[in-house]
């Protein structure tokens, strides 16, 4: 596993070399072959893990570190690339849309690969020191590729938030100790907040009459909104003790949902009207 880790590495450093250089067929063919090989790393990484699912349940318990840092390097770091993709290609970008757009794909496969096996309860066994820390490590990684793909995909992005919670609720007890509460609470406040502003900007600009379009953006706003919201809630309610890092985003949320909800109210009496 970590070979694949440094193997992925090594191909993305050459595509962000290749990709300065004059555009030519050369080029082009250089391109596409490294993001082939990007791929076929993410191919191989789903096939390890569903080999891995596969193990008998007492084989499985000694696999956690090994699998999930390299992993969670490759989708954070495959995520990335896709992300800073237009910085990176510039002109060149329309060269290589196809294939990142396959990456993009693969990279979640893969990590709905690593969702599978993290959801055998083998694999958190948490009667282990490490294998508690190799919680705590993942669901830090996991708020780190969330934030990478905030504004990428929304299912993508619901997924590895979903990830995340039902790791740390259903873990508490022995992860309270480590886990960063504050980080992921203060992130998922931030986005909640910003979402609102979305939503509250919508329904300021269609203040007349709303397009088919701008209805389905709103609604995929507000489901997005109460989705984290719900999160946010049931991490208070689970980390009571661990808020006051928090404090200031939570009451930030507070006063920003205040502030947009009577948009809201209005939206709501014009359209009833």
């Amino acid at each position: 596993m970590p070979q694949a880790s440094d193997m992925f590495d090594s191909a993305v450093d050459n595509l962000l070399a290749e990709a300065g250089m004059t555009e030519s067929d050369h080029l082009q063919k250089t391109l596409l072959t490294l993001l082939t090989v990007l791929m076929d790393i993410c191919e191989c990484l789903e096939l390890c893990l569903g080999h891995a699912i596969n193990k008998e349940e007492e084989r499985l318990s000694s696999l956690p570190h090994a699998v999930s840092s390299s992993v969670l390097h490759v989708l954070y770091c495959s995520y990335t690339h896709c992300s800073t993709s237009d910085k990176i290609y510039g002109e060149q970008l329309a060269l290589v849309a196809a294939p990142l757009s396959t990456l993009f794909k693969k990279t979640h496969s893969l990590q709905q690969a690593f969702t599978s096996l993290l959801e055998r309860p083998a694999f958190c066994d948490c009667s282990s020191v490490n294998v508690i820390e190799d919680l705590t490590a993942v669901c830090h990684r996991l708020l780190e590729i969330s934030k990478v793909v905030s504004g990428m995909d929304v299912r993508v992005f619901a997924s590895t938030l979903k990830i995340l919670s039902n790791l740390a609720v259903q873990h508490a007890e022995v992860l309270k100790e480590n886990l960063d509460v504050a980080a992921i609470l203060s992130f998922l406040c931030e986005e909640i907040v910003n979402t609102c502003y979305h939503i509250a900007t919508l329904l300021l600009q269609n203040s007349q009459e709303m397009s088919e379009q701008s209805v389905l953006l709103l609604r995929q706003h507000l489901k997005l909104a109460v989705f984290l919201l719900k999160i946010v809630v049931h991490f208070c309610e689970i980390f009571t003790n661990c808020l006051s890092r928090a404090a200031a985003w939570l009451l930030t949320l507070l006063l920003s949902i205040l502030r947009y909800f009577k948009h809201g109210l209005i939206f709501s009496i014009r359209c009833s009207g």
